[in-house]
């Protein structure tokens, strides 16, 4: 463990690390030098702009086993989640030259119009895809188990968007209604005819997915694989830079730190999406 953690520290010093170094660099780090330097380490990187999913998780692990409280984790989460989201949104207006999501009309299986523009004030999951598409279809299973997890709320609409086909339209409708029925999936699936969506969106590959926040723009856009990174994904485009008023005492640390120290945190969620008010006293 000792020489395994050296020659990691080694390429921490060498800013050689990646995200998969990352996490072996943390397990090896809770053994040698402590659950709290594991944390300030995580801490800091996630901090500092460090987009991993599943490195915020072992920071939830780290502060259970150390019995930090939860409303602590949930303070960085939320700061964390609304920082990536306006990093994303700049990568996202980089990248295809606009944030808010081209509008569209499209017709489902049913013969029903579906517009974008009619689901605003929702969460939309865009999931496109193709008949043909291995990667694709292979991702259906988790994603009909988030469609599930996610018709409680009503807060989230899913569409599913057929693009890219080799054939005409009327064998690409069999096609998909056929796969739709043998594998009993509750999606609702648009046939984007003439490519025209892909088009507007700067569709480079399949499968790719998008999530779109309540207010038309686009939060995030890439491979949906695990599920738990798009909800997480569907979790950050809940939230807004406005969402969370802070009032934060400093003692120790400096406040642009995302730290769990010494802080008195007053947290106002938007009534229009809850109508809780908390006060949490982090330890």
């Amino acid at each position: 463990v000792d020489s395994a953690f050296a020659y990691l520290e080694e390429l921490r010093q060498q800013d050689q690390m990646d995200v998969n170094t990352i996490e072996d660099y943390v397990l090896y780090a809770k053994e040698v030098k402590g659950l709290s330097f594991a944390k300030d380490f995580l801490e800091q990187n996630l901090s500092e702009g460090l987009y991993s999913v599943d490195l915020l998780d072992a920071l939830h692990e780290i502060y259970k086993e150390m019995t930090v409280s939860h409303a602590s984790f949930e303070l960085f989460r939320n700061t964390y989640m609304i920082n990536m989201r306006e990093r994303k949104r700049s990568e996202i207006e980089l990248n295809l030259g606009f944030i808010k999501a081209p509008d569209f009309s499209l017709s489902n299986l049913d013969g029903d119009v579906v517009s974008l523009s009619e689901l605003i004030g929702k969460i939309v999951v865009i999931d496109f895809w193709a008949t043909w598409c291995k990667p694709c279809i292979e991702g259906f299973p988790a994603m009909q188990e988030l469609v599930d997890r996610s018709k409680t709320s009503g807060e989230v609409e899913f569409l599913f968007i057929d693009v890219r086909e080799r054939l005409d339209t009327k064998s690409v409708i069999r096609a998909a209604t056929k796969l739709m029925e043998d594998e009993n999936y509750q999606f609702n699936v648009l046939i984007d005819r003439d490519d025209e969506v892909a088009s507007a969106y700067k569709l480079d590959g399949l499968p790719t997915t998008l999530v779109i926040d309540k207010s038309g723009e686009i939060a995030f856009i890439g491979n949906k694989r695990p599920i738990e990174h798009l909800e997480f994904e569907i979790e950050a485009a809940k939230m807004n830079p406005n969402m969370f008023t802070l009032s934060v005492q400093e003692t120790r640390v400096p406040t642009s730190r995302m730290t769990s120290v010494a802080l008195w945190v007053e947290r106002r969620i938007d009534p229009t999406l809850s109508a809780i008010k908390t006060e949490y006293d982090i330890q």
